[in-house]
């Protein structure tokens, strides 16, 4: 159970980022899968470089990151600003295929496997916790705070929530929604990153699959949670992350996306706007 609880963790790391993009410009990137996929090969090219501390490899990755989501804003999502949704997906479903293609002819089709930012194991009474996964925890808890103080109780927050709302009516008053939109893109970004580097140490990561699986289950968990909540995406990660393990340790890993898939109908057909999400008025 544990270690469901990390898992979801980083589920909830990438989930929130998709679900600030959706926020602020109303896109739904479905090219999020592979930019996780990508910040644990980025977190892979810096030990190997230079061999640094992975804390160091963790700041590294954020920041590359924040540079390549906002490159990605301005040339692949600002042209499709009122666009159908069939074009939207279709477009960043294709970004993340060109991604996925770029880490292979970089890195090659070999799954690779990364550093923990720490090692060891903390044991209170009979259980027994790895490190690594109390610092995922904290730094999943410290985003979920920081993003809702952002949010709520920031100016930048308030400006974010305005272009999110009505986008020509908060430009139409001042607001630079164009670089709300590159800022929101760039933390979505490194927060994808940063679950690249994390997941990694807990299991290969293979570039051929191009970053559908993880695109899938963010996806999952930002509808359990409720679209449009970055709380619920938090939440949608930490059950689905859970889900997956109980499921692997109790009936068996071939069981695992039918308890997933049968989680996530259940959710649809008992509270279709999600764990968070607010209930529309034939809902309630």
């Amino acid at each position: 159970m544990v270690n469901g609880l990390f898992l979801g963790a980083i589920y909830a790391l990438a989930a929130i980022g998709f679900v600030l993009i959706h926020n602020v410009s109303g896109s739904v990137n479905f090219s999020h899968g592979a930019l996780v996929l990508l910040g644990t090969y980025l977190g892979v090219m810096y030990v190997d470089i230079a061999s640094v501390s992975m804390w160091l490899v963790l700041v590294l990755v954020a920041l590359t990151m924040v540079g390549i989501g906002m490159l990605l804003e301005l040339v692949a999502f600002r042209p499709l600003e009122g666009k159908p949704f069939v074009a939207v997906f279709i477009s960043t479903l294709a970004l993340g295929l060109i991604i996925a293609q770029v880490i292979l002819l970089v890195w090659g089709p070999r799954p690779r496997a990364g550093t923990a930012l720490v090692r060891g194991q903390l044991t209170v009474g009979s259980v027994t916790v790895p490190n690594q996964g109390l610092i995922i925890l904290g730094l999943t808890l410290a985003v979920v705070a920081a993003q809702w103080v952002m949010f709520h109780r920031t100016r930048i927050g308030i400006r974010l929530r305005a272009t999110a709302d009505d986008s020509v009516t908060a430009s139409m008053m001042g607001i630079r929604t164009g670089r709300n939109r590159l800022l929101v893109f760039g933390i979505a970004a490194a927060l994808a990153g940063v679950a690249g580097v994390l997941i990694a140490p807990l299991s290969f990561v293979d570039p051929s699959r191009g970053g559908i699986d993880i695109m899938i289950k963010i996806y999952i968990a930002v509808v359990i949670g409720g679209f449009g909540s970055e709380v619920g995406a938090a939440a949608g990660g930490i059950v689905l992350g859970l889900a997956e393990v109980l499921t692997a340790g109790y009936l068996s890993a071939t069981y695992r996306d039918v308890i997933i898939y049968s989680l996530l109908i259940a959710v649809l057909v008992l509270r279709p706007s999600g764990l968070f999400g607010q209930p529309t008025l034939r809902e309630a």
